[in-house]
């Protein structure tokens, strides 16, 4: 989870990113080209987009977000604290696990950046509540 701030709006912008160190295998939290939050979920390099609720986010506005992978078939984005939508695609045939976590582009070509500030930036083992 993390805050994060708009500086200024690209078409396509990766947000963060969790993945095996390859194309392959991610979950990927970015605002698409139709300025709407998205969740991607890749599997042996097909992905599965599932966009946002109503938030578009805009420049110079601080938003907390957090992803929270609950199964192998519940990834979760939470926006400003309110369920902003949940990706159901299956990651059981991910053969390695996440080993990498990448903030403000894609994977290690550094393609669709993000023109963001984070902040506050904290990531565990195992999913909170929403309590928590």
């Amino acid at each position: 989870m993390c805050w994060f701030y708009i500086v200024s709006d690209l078409a396509s912008m990766n947000m963060w990113s969790l993945n095996d160190d390859s194309t392959a295998n991610i979950d990927t939290f970015r605002i698409a080209s139709t300025d709407v939050c998205q969740l991607r979920v890749t599997v042996a390099t097909t992905s599965t987009n599932i966009n946002g609720s109503t938030l578009s986010p805009l420049t110079g506005v601080w938003y907390h977000v957090a992803l929270v992978r609950e199964s192998v078939t519940s990834l979760k984005l939470y926006l400003n604290g309110v369920l902003s939508n949940t990706n159901t695609r299956d990651v059981t045939l991910r053969i390695i696990a996440a080993t990498r976590m990448e903030m403000g582009a894609e994977f290690s070509t550094d393609t669709n950046r993000a023109d963001v500030r984070f902040s506050c930036i904290k990531a565990w083992s195992a999913g909170l509540t929403i309590d928590e």
